[in-house]
């Protein structure tokens, strides 16, 4: 009987630990707390394959969605492949507070490539 007692016991405080952690998580990922008037905008620059744009986007809703729906999200295209730019449209599509920006044709990767080698 003591063992089950144990058992149950040590499920219980690793299940608790759990919680534990993930507030803790969600508390320092986002001390952000949005009042009215304010409002956030996220631009995610994107090129080529961006192969991290799908975790970006999800965290950038998760950032939205704790800051009362004030954060404005802008992905910049700039000469994202066909997958990316998929899940870009797609992550538009379903968030109002989204736009995505074709930056490829204005020069914008070709200047910032420049100046980042004077920095």
């Amino acid at each position: 009987m003591n063992d089950i007692f144990q058992a149950v016991l040590a499920i219980f405080l690793c299940v608790l630990a759990f919680f534990i952690i993930q507030h803790i998580k969600r508390k320092i990922m986002l001390p952000l707390k949005c009042g009215s008037g304010v409002t956030i905008s996220i631009v995610i620059e994107a090129s080529g394959s961006a192969p991290c744009l799908e975790s970006t986007l999800r965290c950038a809703e998760l950032l939205q969605d704790n800051c009362l729906k004030a954060t404005y999200i802008i992905i910049n295209d700039d000469g994202l492949d066909d997958e990316p730019r998929r899940i870009a449209e797609l992550f538009v599509a379903k968030n109002p507070l989204s736009e995505l920006r074709r930056t490829e044709a204005t020069g914008d990767r070709l200047c910032r490539q420049k100046n980042s080698t004077f920095e």
